[in-house]
């Protein structure tokens, strides 16, 4: 009786031993897969410290950027920080043939530091043209994703058309609230 019980023993050790090496192969395929997608994150998302376009190569940029004193790449004088400006809400109503359609937006402009101080000069402007461009689109036009975009790039143009003149731009246009009722 004894005899069976090593036996038996000895039988279910094998087994145990087995069971882990697909656990172990799994944690370690997990552990290399982790890192590699980190550093792919680090790179996406600007988490290096490599130098901008042209100071590899000795460039313009590499020395403009090695000149300031203790400058790094990622410092403000580098890269400028952008602002972003939110407008008032956009109360209008749509083109419709059925009529009643009312659109009720919020819209955020992105530029350079100090947009903000054009943006506030030139607001009647804005305002004016963004919901003359707005109030020409119907329900159906601006029903979806193509019709969003297609909006906020005509924003974009539009805003960037009465800046130029005071030699401002802005980067981006975000819709922060889009209701149609």
């Amino acid at each position: 009786m004894a005899d069976e019980e090593v036996t038996e023993e000895a039988a279910v050790e094998p087994k145990r031993k087995s069971n882990l090496i697909p656990i172990i192969g799994a944690a370690l395929l997990a552990l290399i897969l982790g890192g590699a997608g980190g550093a792919a994150a680090m790179n996406f998302f600007g988490g290096t410290d490599k130098p901008a376009d042209g100071a590899a190569d000795g460039g313009a940029a590499g020395e403009a950027g090695a000149e300031g004193a203790g400058a790094s790449p990622n410092s403000a004088a580098v890269r400028p920080k952008n602002e972003v400006i939110d407008l008032e809400t956009f109360t209008l109503n749509l083109r419709d043939s059925a009529g009643g359609r009312k659109l009720v937006m919020k819209i955020a402009l992105e530029g350079q530091s100090g947009i903000g101080l054009l943006v506030a000069d030139h607001t009647a402007q804005i305002r004016d043209s963004i919901i003359t461009l707005a109030s020409d689109y119907t329900f159906l036009e601006v029903d979806g994703t193509n019709g969003k975009l297609r909006l906020r790039d005509e924003v974009h143009r539009n805003v960037n058309a009465i800046l130029e003149d005071s030699g401002g731009k802005i980067t981006r246009v975000y819709f922060t609230e889009f209701v149609v009722e």
